[in-house]
């Protein structure tokens, strides 16, 4: 069983990456099954625990919208919430394969978890004490002018791109996003230039 963590800067094609990694190891390496955990759809679950909703239709008032719930989330449940979340949906998957032969117990598999994408230190924290030598924490990087353009492809317009490449690389608040202080500390790194 391997826990894969993506962290990058937004805009950064992490989703791709996961996409690949799930075809290698599946196709490649017989991995049974490789499951995506997006950090992303669990604060479009949980945006009602903090009274908020988010857009429906995609762009920038909805990226906008997910990162405020995601630092409410954080705020009023610990900054490790959504990590602690993932690992909750790990747990479950584990619990469907568990065996009830004399003492409970879990058989081994060839499985992979994916989470994408962790944003903080608290989240890297608890999933390096949870996981252990089990988790590999990957850094996707594309150049400034790639991820500019990967936004600008979503609809959103310069100053709109500008704003939200400021706003993940480092919040004042300190339950707020950190990649730019999380990143340097991944296992291994990818740079994405095509």
């Amino acid at each position: 069983e391997l826990v894969i963590a993506l962290c990058g800067p937004i805009g950064s094609p992490l989703h791709e990456v996961a996409s690949a990694i799930e075809h290698m190891l599946v196709g490649t390496f017989d991995y049974e099954q490789c499951t995506k955990i997006r950090l992303s759809s669990l604060i479009n679950e949980y945006a009602s625990r903090v009274q908020k909703e988010i857009p429906t239709k995609a762009g920038f008032d909805k990226i906008q919208a997910q990162i405020d719930v995601g630092n409410d989330l954080r705020e009023k449940y610990g900054a490790s919430i959504l990590a602690e979340l993932a690992v909750n949906s790990i747990r479950l998957d584990r619990e469907q394969h568990k065996t009830t032969t004399g003492a409970e117990s879990y058989a081994p598999r060839r499985v992979c978890h994916i989470i994408d994408y962790i944003k903080n230190q608290e989240e890297l924290d608890l999933l390096r004490m949870v996981y252990r030598e089990m988790l590999y924490v990957v850094g996707v990087f594309s150049p400034l002018d790639q991820r500019e353009e990967n936004l600008k492809r979503k609809g959103l317009d310069p100053a709109q791109v500008y704003q939200l490449i400021d706003r993940d690389s480092g919040e004042e608040a300190k339950t707020g996003q950190t990649v730019r202080d999380t990143f340097p500390q991944c296992d291994f790194f990818l740079r994405m230039d095509s």
